[in-house]
């Protein structure tokens, strides 16, 4: 049985425009790979990633667009201090879904996620710096 875990969390108090919570991000360590963008463009086709050279304008201009549409962005964010990766997806900042399935951090010797690392490698990490992730969820589902 696969196991998938994920995270929830809101950051509408810390701004509406969910580029700037993936900006965020990448101040707290979880940075485009290689300065490669990973991105899903559109969610209604097949799910395929997109890989292009990291231009923060054109990253922008695809959140944005998509945000105005009133339709999912994600993106594949990387730890800059592990091997762990994130695909962070949401319409919107008040609900924004962190995927953990790549790479995933388990409790030594068992199947189970340990939520614990992503707790402190990213609302930690955020918190230090703004103190502002006042609300998450952690799921794990088989």
């Amino acid at each position: 049985m696969s196991v998938q875990a994920s995270m929830e969390m809101d950051f509408g108090t810390y701004s509406d425009k969910l580029y700037d919570v993936i900006k965020l991000f990448n101040d707290n360590g979880w940075i485009f790979k290689n300065e490669v963008m990973e991105y899903l463009n559109d969610f209604d086709d097949d799910l395929e990633w997109q890989r292009e050279k990291l231009v923060y304008s054109k990253l922008d201009e695809i959140i944005s667009s998509n945000q105005k549409a009133g339709k999912t962005s994600a993106v594949r964010l990387y730890d800059v201090y592990s091997d762990g990766v994130v695909e962070l997806a949401a319409i919107d900042t008040k609900k924004v879904s962190l995927w953990l399935d790549i790479n995933r951090k388990r409790i030594e010797g068992e199947r189970y996620t340990d939520a614990s690392w992503y707790i402190q490698n990213i609302v930690g990490r955020i918190n230090k710096q703004k103190c502002i992730v006042q609300h998450f969820v952690f799921e794990e589902i088989e």
